[in-house]
């Protein structure tokens, strides 16, 4: 019984701590990542992810990539519904998983 108290104190005492600190470091953040311009803060993170999924799954990771940001950008440039790009992803899956 003692061990469940001192297991809530600690939660209670790290959940404050934590609280606290998301606030008071995410308006640091957000102060310092208005001064990096849209576009590079854009491309940095496209670098990054596109560093990670090429590491972590190779070429084949890198070709679903590319497919998936080109589907992705398809309703922006005809002006159609992205769920109309989402049943394109999802119509071969229900088709794959119904075998």
């Amino acid at each position: 019984k003692n061990l469940l108290m001192i297991f809530f104190s600690v939660i209670l005492l790290s959940s404050g701590i934590a609280a606290f600190l998301t606030v008071s470091l995410g308006k640091l953040g957000i102060r310092s990542i208005q001064r990096v311009p849209y576009t590079t803060l854009c491309l940095a993170v496209f670098a990054f992810l596109t560093l990670l999924v090429g590491i972590f799954t190779g070429g084949i990771g890198l070709i679903v990539l590319v497919t998936s940001i080109a589907i992705g950008m398809l309703p922006h440039l005809f002006g159609i519904k992205k769920s109309h790009c989402m049943g394109v992803l999802l119509f071969p899956l229900i088709i794959f998983y119904l075998r």
